[in-house]
């Protein structure tokens, strides 16, 4: 076995025991590092991890033999992907050893003027994670076997890399989803409306259901164990106008909302008048819905009253239809709107001949002065008679 092959062997293990219980990222490149310090004699070294976020290669571990390690890395720099050695091996994820930085224009100082450069990429797969950096005080230091003894380092280290953040990103991704998801609990708890998600499925109520019971006076896993579930509470009368909601919403537009009126059976067996305005949540390949999106509102005081104003509505309508005198209404312009049926009868006119006209067509012309002026005394004192 030839020096260099030892060298390798020796990288290897070392690593491989480093890396064994690495279940940190900060621990996998610490790991990098020292290897890159003790098996290759560097007086420093730093890591570059490239951010998504922040759009750059940014220092995330690094170590040197003469400065602290948290002086050493307050020094280095952020690197665009458009600038210096650094920025251009992470770009062509390709090694670059500088013999002699200053005759290197992409050169960029700031841990020290090194006056010779060696980088190589973090590779894995068809991607780059970043890219491990070193430099030197003394021009032509670096020699081919450093250069490939490092990328041996950055591929060991870079798919532990991709994995750590690969597991980092699925746990921050997991706690916005469970931070989401309570918020959306409490939107639903807290809302003035029930606020629900149906299982098309199981026709119950995957979020919202505890609401959606106590509205009705139900206990949950009364509703759950009902053959329909909550399709079960649907007034007989109101099955074809949530039929004709779900049918709209099935070939609706993505995000569209539709809402529906219909009854539901409370716990004392009386019924509340609902709008429920929905949409579909998700859907299956072929379009049918999978989970609807939705709020019901109570609107049993709203149908009470509008059913107490049509009765007495008819109520009014039966007495000026059949009463004996002669009523009719006028605007402001004179124009009759309505006029009761006696007054047909008086005056032996149609109602179409009678309504839309002016007052004054009916009153003879020697009168008309006459009637102008109780008109006019009229519209001055609104509620009054003339």
């Amino acid at each position: 076995m030839t020096p260099a092959e030892r060298r390798r062997l020796a990288i290897i293990q070392d690593l491989a025991v480093r890396l064994l219980d690495a279940e940190r990222l900060g621990d996998v490149l610490e790991s990098g590092i020292t290897s890159a310090i003790e098996q290759l004699g560097f007086g420093e070294c730093v890591i570059y991890l490239w951010s998504e976020q922040r759009q750059r290669l940014e220092p995330s571990a690094g170590w040197s033999r003469t400065v602290e390690t948290t002086d050493f890395l307050a020094g280095c720099r952020t690197i665009e992907a458009n600038e210096g050695v650094a920025g251009r091996a992470f770009r062509t994820r390709r090694p670059e050893l500088i013999n002699e930085t200053r005759n290197e224009p992409a050169y960029i100082r700031d841990r020290l003027e090194g006056r010779s450069e060696l980088c190589v990429p973090l590779n894995h797969g068809d991607q780059c994670f970043g890219v491990i950096d070193s430099e030197n005080l003394e021009p032509g230091h670096f020699t081919a076997e450093h250069r490939d003894l490092l990328t041996l380092v950055a591929s060991i280290i870079a798919p532990k890399i991709h994995n750590l953040q690969t597991i980092e990103r699925l746990e921050r991704l997991r706690g916005a989803l469970e931070q989401s998801r309570s918020f959306v609990r409490e939107m639903i708890d807290t809302a003035p409306n029930v606020l629900y998600v149906l299982d098309y499925d199981q026709r119950i109520m995957i979020e919202g259901m505890d609401r959606f019971a106590a509205f009705l006076g139900h206990a949950r896993e009364t509703i759950e164990a009902m053959p329909e579930g909550v399709y079960s509470l649907i007034h007989p009368d109101d099955r074809d106008a949530v039929t004709q909601q779900e049918a709209e919403l099935r070939e609706a537009s993505e995000g569209s909302v539709i809402a529906v009126e219909f009854r539901l059976r409370h716990a004392d067996d009386g019924y509340r008048w609902c709008l429920v305005s929905s949409r579909i949540f998700q859907r299956r390949d072929d379009g049918s819905p999978i989970l609807e999106l939705g709020s019901v509102t109570d609107i049993t005081s709203l149908k009470d009253a509008l059913a107490r104003e049509e009765r007495r509505e008819k109520r009014f309508r039966a007495l000026f239809e059949n009463c004996f005198d002669c009523i009719v209404l006028y605007d402001a312009q004179g124009t009759c709107r309505y006029s009761t049926p006696s007054v047909q009868r008086f005056t032996g006119y149609a109602d179409h001949e009678i309504v839309g006209r002016n007052a004054l067509d009916f009153v003879v012309q020697e009168d008309h002065a006459h009637s102008l002026k109780a008109w006019f005394e009229l519209l001055q004192r609104p509620g009054g008679f003339a």
